[in-house]
C-alpha cells in the first residue's frame, strides 16, 4: 500500500460466527461484513496505523486488536488528509438498510458522537462500496491478495468483481 500522510480508514472483514471476549464478556460478532471506523494523525500516519492493525502478532491495545489478532480485513477503504472522516463513516455506514451495532462503544473511547465504530451487516448490499468510494472523495481502495498483502483497485476493477461472483463481499 503507497500510504504515507495521516487519514482515516475502514477496515473491511467477512467474519465467521465468532466470540471475543470484550469488556470481560464474552460478545458474539458474524457471521457477516463488519466495517471498523478509524483514523491516524499521529506521527506514523496511516502507514503505520494500518501496518499494525493487518499483522497478527502484538500485543492488544486497541478494541480492533481483538478482532485483527484472529482476522486479516480483506479490504482497507483509505482518505488520506487532515480532515478525520470516522464518524461520517460511521453515520453514513449507520444510516444503511440492516446497519447493526453489535458492541455499543467498540473503538470509540474517544468518541461521544458515535454509538460504536464498529458497524456490521449480515449481508453486504453489494451497491455499498461503490456508493462509500462516491461519497467520499478521494477514498482509495485496497484489497487482500495474500496474507498482509494488499493492492490498490479503481471503482471501475471493483464494480467488475462485484459482478463474478455476484456474493464477492459475502461469500
Amino acid at each position: 500500500m503507497n500510504l504515507f500522510g495521516k487519514g482515516s480508514y475502514l477496515l473491511l472483514f467477512r467474519l465467521p460466527e465468532t466470540s471475543i471476549i470484550f469488556r470481560g464478556e464474552e460478545a458474539r460478532l458474524g457471521p457477516g461484513v463488519c466495517f471498523y471506523a478509524g483514523s491516524a494523525f499521529g506521527s506514523g500516519g496511516l502507514k503505520s496505523r494500518i501496518g499494525r492493525h493487518i499483522r497478527s502478532e502484538k500485543k492488544v491495545h486497541w478494541h480492533i486488536d481483538l478482532i485483527t489478532e484472529r482476522f486479516r480485513p480483506m479490504m482497507i477503504l483509505v482518505n488520506e488528509g487532515e480532515k478525520s472522516f470516522e464518524h461520517d463513516y460511521i453515520k453514513y455506514l449507520s444510516e444503511c438498510k440492516d446497519a447493526v451495532f453489535p458492541l455499543r462503544n467498540f473503538g470509540n473511547g474517544d468518541c461521544n458522537v458515535c454509538p460504536s465504530h464498529l458497524v456490521c451487516f449480515s449481508n453486504l448490499p453489494k451497491s455499498l462500496i461503490p456508493e462509500l468510494v462516491l461519497r467520499f472523495s478521494g477514498m482509495k481502495i485496497y484489497e487482500s491478495y495474500a496474507e498482509g498483502l494488499y493492492s490498490e483497485l479503481n471503482l471501475n476493477a471493483l464494480n467488475d468483481k462485484l459482478q463474478d461472483p455476484p456474493n464477492y463481499l459475502n461469500q
